[in-house]
């Protein structure tokens, strides 16, 4: 069942209203992608089932739904969001019903399995609320030093040397506090770093995620499978000379155009595993996607494939966050880094109620840790990281991943902390 509604709301506005009823999920789009990805937001409350297979059996998976359309004939709304941590594990959240916003238009629709489901959101959205309070950010430190990210940079490169992998994707954790309304956080990284696939997920009794990926890791609609790696990043500046000549460093950069084959190379090769034969292609030439606080180069891949556990096994963890060959460079991460990376580098995203699939990398994401009872703020993480391949330069990649980090800061207080990380 669809229903349009005769009112027009802001992605915040209905974020807020949602959710004074319950936990909320949000995927929310305020940046434009490639073709429509950062068209639709949509927006769910009070899931009606769980599970942590990778990919949900039944509902929006059955062959009886893949017909289904949304509203105007677009792609169906989600059925289940969720993530898949990097381990392969997963947790998926059922709706029965849920909110599209079309960013072009101003369009809301309900879109959902139930006429009692379609009117307990619409009558959300009709009611009038205080405004949202304050959030803040603090304490945001790296858990190591920059000397040991370094050392750490410096045996992957031994490895390279040595013939064990071709490129490694390395990250640090960055460890801060967060007072106050977590949604009001996530609306503030959001607007420092505007993106087709942010996301709010409250798992609740484990995480809340506050996403803000510029990456699309897999898409998959009408047996037509993409893929998008990122690879290659600096930093935007104030002034427009030199925000150009950090695009031209980026697009002329050796390291980085080597980066971006390997990932391309592996994406391309992890695809046409589970994809026709034949039908696996790159498109067109690399890109540079220009974001509020990065410049980072792309590429397109393609191919013929359905929506399955195969699928997914083969492409996560993608190879843009782990390296080349894949396997191997897993293991490496495993020894040099200092902790497991949970829900970092794995997927988050949706199954539509026609079976499509959408996920983007969960890079560029706080995790919050449960509140603690009394406690007048939540414990948070900030992964960072970078590609590291034979041509690279170690205290650059130690820079890089300060560049990453400053979409972290909401407000004063969180600016001077992430100023302090960047130096």
């Amino acid at each position: 069942m669809i229903v349009e509604l005769p009112f027009r709301l802001s992605a915040r506005e209905i974020a807020f209203r949602l959710r004074t009823a319950g936990a909320l999920t949000a995927l929310v789009s305020n940046a434009d992608g490639l073709r429509d990805d950062g068209r639709f937001s949509f927006f769910a409350i009070a899931p009606v089932d769980e599970t942590d297979a990778l990919l949900p059996r039944g509902g929006a998976t059955s062959p009886s739904r893949l017909a289904e359309r949304g509203i105007g004939g677009e792609r169906a709304a989600p059925e289940w969001i969720g993530a898949i941590r990097y381990d392969g594990t997963a947790r998926w959240l059922r709706f029965d019903a849920a909110v599209r916003c079309d960013r072009r238009t101003g369009v809301l629709a309900i879109e959902g399995d139930t006429p009692s489901a379609i009117h307990r959101l619409r009558d959300l959205l009709s009611r009038e609320i205080s405004p949202p309070g304050a959030a803040r950010i603090f304490d945001a430190h790296f858990i190591d030093d920059d000397a040991a990210h370094l050392r750490r940079i410096e045996r992957a490169l031994e490895h390279i040397r040595a013939g064990d992998i071709y490129q490694v994707n390395l990250a640090r954790r960055i460890h801060f506090k967060l007072e106050g309304d977590e949604l009001v956080a996530f609306f503030d990284m959001l607007d420092r770093a505007p993106t087709p696939f942010g996301a709010f997920l409250d798992f609740e009794g484990e995480a809340t995620l506050l996403a803000t990926s510029p990456e699309l890791a897999l898409d998959v609609h009408h047996g037509v499978a993409r893929t998008c790696p990122m690879k290659g990043t600096r930093p935007r500046r104030p002034d427009a000379a030199a925000d150009e000549r950090e695009r031209t460093v980026l697009d002329a950069s050796e390291k980085e155009e080597a980066e971006l084959v390997m990932v391309t190379d592996l994406h391309r090769n992890d695809l046409a595993r589970v994809a026709a034969p034949g039908s696996t292609r790159v498109v067109g030439p690399p890109r540079i996607l220009t974001g509020r606080t990065v410049h980072t180069r792309l590429r397109e891949v393609v191919a013929r494939a359905d929506v399955s556990e195969a699928l997914l096994r083969s492409m996560l963890p993608a190879g843009s966050v782990t390296g080349a060959p894949k396997a191997r460079a897993m293991e490496i991460i495993e020894d040099l880094e200092d902790a497991p990376r949970g829900f970092y580098t794995g997927a988050y995203g949706a199954i539509g109620r026609d079976g499509s699939l959408r996920l983007a990398m969960t890079i560029r994401t706080a995790c919050l840790e449960p509140r603690l009872e009394n406690a007048s703020a939540r414990e948070g993480k900030y992964w960072t990281g970078g590609g590291i391949v034979i041509g690279s330069d170690p205290p650059l990649e130690v820079e890089e991943t300060r560049w990453k980090a400053i979409q972290l800061a909401s407000g004063n207080a969180a600016k001077l902390a992430v100023t302090q990380l960047v130096h």
